[in-house]
């Protein structure tokens, strides 16, 4: 696989044409997630989820939490607020808005473009005060995509030290991988993260290897069609094998640190849905005019 990933080549070049795809967007409220292993991270009832379809992969939905969290103002494992009553948007997309009185507007959108999908968080701040330690996580989940689910990390793919590498091959030391950008991870980083809420993740999900490219991939188990995630000034990206109804991937931003009253944070993040295997992938991620 390396001899085909030459990582030295600035932008690579596909050897295919591809094809463009036809989505479908459903947001639907049901399901309770099956209860993993061990109970950390079962909700306690219904979510909304995004279903995203693709006429020429059947067999294959992807399934996605837009979004799963927002700071300390939205949350789908509340039951009080996780029914999101998604509308079409005049892009052939999804939006949603939730209103916290006093404290924050928060506007999401989907919107294809093309082979990808751009999903945008919008964090007002309508409050008299700062807002700290401000973020929004996505959850990409393969649980429903047939020839995509992966259990064994063998065909999810990071890149750290300039090489790609499958998670199966960096060993990693939990079904819950956290792996840091390279420059933010330091402990003092970490605990001041948990102290304010950023991440849940206790200490041994908490990889030492460190990514330094914002793309998370999945490869079919064909190798001949991929879907790839990345955020903007990403600051970690993990695998959950733990909950085969989730098998998600995620790649998060890092948290605006304080956002002032009328002010707005974005948090974007691009979905690459590629035929192709993992350097078509990164291919797909270097010729994207929108990933900044």
């Amino acid at each position: 696989m390396q001899g085909a990933l030459d990582h030295l080549s600035g932008l690579w070049k596909s050897s295919r044409e591809h094809r463009m795809l036809n989505f479908h967007f459903e947001a639907v409220y049901e399901e309770i997630p099956a209860k993993p292993p061990d109970d950390r991270w079962t909700r306690r009832g219904k979510t909304t989820q995004v279903m995203i379809r693709i006429s020429e992969w059947p067999d294959n939905h992807f399934r996605l939490w837009l979004p799963e969290k927002v700071g300390s103002f939205w949350d789908n494992w509340n039951p009080d607020v996780a029914r999101q009553n998604f509308q079409a948007s005049e892009n052939n997309g999804l939006t949603w808005a939730f209103h916290q009185p006093d404290l924050a507007r928060v506007e999401v959108e989907l919107t294809p473009l093309d082979n990808t999908v751009l999903l945008e968080t919008r964090v007002l701040n309508i409050s008299s005060g700062d807002l700290k330690d401000v973020t929004a996580a996505n959850c990409l989940q393969f649980g429903l995509a047939l020839d995509f689910a992966c259990g064994d990390f063998a065909r999810i793919y990071l890149r750290t030290g300039n090489e790609w590498s499958s998670l199966a091959a960096l060993d990693p030391k939990s079904d819950y991988p956290h792996y840091f950008r390279a420059g933010r991870n330091t402990a003092a980083q970490l605990a001041a993260a948990r102290a304010a809420g950023r991440f849940k993740s206790p200490t041994g999900l908490d990889e030492d290897v460190e990514p330094d490219h914002p793309l998370l991939v999945c490869v079919a188990r064909d190798g001949d069609r991929s879907v790839g995630t990345a955020s903007d000034d990403f600051h970690c990206l993990f695998h959950n094998r733990a909950n085969p109804h989730l098998w998600c991937m995620h790649s998060h931003q890092w948290p605006v640190q304080v956002l002032r009253p009328g002010n707005t944070a974005v948090f974007r993040q691009k979905v690459y849905f590629v035929e192709g295997g993992l350097s078509d992938c990164v291919a797909a991620y270097q010729a994207d005019p929108v990933k900044d």
